[in-house]
């Protein structure tokens, strides 16, 4: 069933960027714009794609499916003396921007890591960011092993973990942790609304 859970994986990726940038395009077109349509028909597509996920994650009895509702827009936060620092690793490129371009809208600044092992390298390189947003499962280190060399320099950083499985072992683990947690494909509102929170802001 490995086959099915990283088809499921890399489908849940395809649904969250689809919605993302669709309600990026919405936004920036004006509401009479010849085109918001198609970008609504779009958008109304992104529930059967996180459908046919679902149906794949059952044919894997370990793997739950769990899924929000479509990807809805974005804000930008109230603007404040401090710009939050925020270190972002993530491995899927599109995910990456995508995710990018949501928090640099809110005026944050955002340091890339796109592999495990930039992530722990930047941990030594950076200053410690306000707030450490990372994918579980990456090439060269997993997620929490980067949140672990990040709170030997910063013991008290905030942390915000992803995940494209419904189920891992990972997961359970940051979940009895009390580590926040979003399993994608989630919606955007929602990951700035936990950024927000986490940094001490109004959403």
């Amino acid at each position: 069933m490995d086959s099915a859970r990283r088809i499921a994986h890399d489908l849940n990726n395809v649904a969250f960027v689809i919605s993302g940038y669709a309600q990026q395009i919405e936004e920036s077109l004006a509401k009479d714009h010849s085109l918001q349509g198609d970008v609504q028909q779009i958008l109304a597509e992104v529930p059967r794609l996180t459908a046919i996920v679902d149906r794949i994650r059952s044919l894997d009895p370990i793997e739950a499916a769990t899924f929000s509702d479509p990807i809805v827009g974005d804000k930008p936060r109230a603007t404040t003396t401090h710009t939050p620092r925020i270190l972002l690793v993530e491995d899927e490129p599109a995910v990456r921007d995508l995710l990018r371009h949501a928090l640099e809208r809110r005026g944050y600044h955002v340091d890339i890591g796109a592999t495990g092992a930039e992530g722990l390298a930047l941990c030594d390189e950076l200053e410690p960011p306000d707030l450490l947003i990372t994918d579980l499962i990456l090439p060269g280190a997993t997620g929490p092993v980067i949140v672990e060399k990040l709170r030997q320099r910063a013991p008290a950083v905030k942390v915000l973990l992803m995940s494209g499985y419904a189920e891992h072992p990972l997961l359970d683990a940051a979940h009895a942790a009390g580590e926040p947690c979003l399993v994608k494909p989630f919606e955007l509102a929602s990951f700035s609304e936990t950024v927000a929170r986490l940094l001490g802001e109004a959403a």
